[in-house]
């Protein structure tokens, strides 16, 4: 029997404050390379990404997307509106990752189709802790359908 080795998740992170970008990273590369990372920092740009817009033609899909809530140009909302609405993209997983504990904002994040909503914790273990346990979930959990980029 032959077996396939998975190929690295590809995450595209959605956020604009350098220091969570610099957590968010330090907490996915702890142990193995088992992902490739994508960063954006505004929602007008990772509209346009997601889209295969030029200068993003020929980029793979993610699997998954980590978006933050608070962007400058197009917010989150509107990013996973964007996300979820595409019928290409529409499967594609989407974990909210903000500082926003607002119950509007939670509940329009699945209102939305978000497939979580993550609290950033203030401090900075406690936010590498949930970094650790989305990329444990979605990494050894979760499977994905194959599909072909656009």
């Amino acid at each position: 029997m032959t077996t396939v080795a998975p190929r690295p998740l590809k995450v595209l992170l959605v956020e604009d404050s350098e220091e969570d970008v610099m957590v968010i990273r330090l907490a996915l590369n702890e142990r193995i390379d088992d992902h490739e990372l994508v960063v954006i920092g505004n929602g007008d740009a990772a509209i346009a990404y997601l889209q295969a817009e030029p200068p993003h033609s020929g980029r793979p899909l993610p699997d998954l997307v980590l978006l933050d809530l608070n962007l400058p140009g197009t917010d989150g909302h509107g990013v996973l509106q964007a996300i979820k609405s595409n019928k290409t993209l529409h499967a594609t997983p989407v974990v909210i990752m903000t500082t926003s504990g607002s119950e509007g904002d939670i509940n329009a994040a699945y209102a939305l189709n978000a497939n979580a909503y993550v609290q950033k914790p203030i401090h900075v273990d406690e936010f590498m802790s949930a970094v650790r346990s989305v990329k444990a979930f979605w990494v050894a959990h979760v499977r994905f359908p194959e599909r072909e980029d656009l």
